[in-house]
């Protein structure tokens, strides 16, 4: 029991390494639009592809649940040092539990905002509504439902962060 927790946890900090190396290079792009968000529980590292347009990755993890995704976001414009959003994101799910143990998936739709400190740090909040669907391998059951949540974080850009 004790190697398979061990496991799991080096599986984590495997994903989250990969994760940052895999994006990283995009931080030193000629455009320098590369973000790293830390996040309630975990981390993101976005990239803006166009003035509206922003996809990111995301890793989190708390309580033996992994939720691993990405994001596309929609830019609605800037007032000030406040930028609106919304977008959707598709993220697996894995989940290890007293008398359960699985995996899913979720799909949302997201609607927020950033507040930016200064030009390159802001913080963000978003309301989520999931479309989740678990499959509890240990008994063979499946669970599909809705939740709203929420998500708070602070962002740091590498180059741009809000343009005036």
């Amino acid at each position: 029991m004790k190697q398979k927790k061990t496991n799991s946890k080096s599986l984590k900090i495997i994903l989250l390494l990969l994760s940052i190396f895999a994006v990283a290079p995009f931080s030193y792009a000629e455009s320098q639009k590369f973000a790293v968000g830390v996040y309630y529980p975990g981390i993101g590292f976005r990239y803006t592809l166009a003035p509206k347009i922003g996809l990111e990755a995301r890793v989190q993890s708390e309580d033996e649940i992994t939720v691993i995704g990405a994001r596309g976001y929609y830019y609605l414009g800037d007032k000030s040092n406040v930028r609106l959003f919304t977008g959707a994101g598709l993220h697996t799910i894995s989940f290890k539990g007293a008398s359960s143990e699985g995996t899913g998936t979720a799909l949302e739709g997201f609607a927020g905002g950033e507040y930016f400190i200064v030009d390159y740090l802001s913080l963000q909040m978003d309301m989520v509504l999931a479309i989740i669907s678990l499959l509890d391998t240990a008994h063979s059951i499946t669970e599909s439902g809705g939740e709203f949540t929420y998500s708070i974080g602070i962002n740091y850009y590498f180059g741009i962060g809000i343009e005036k």
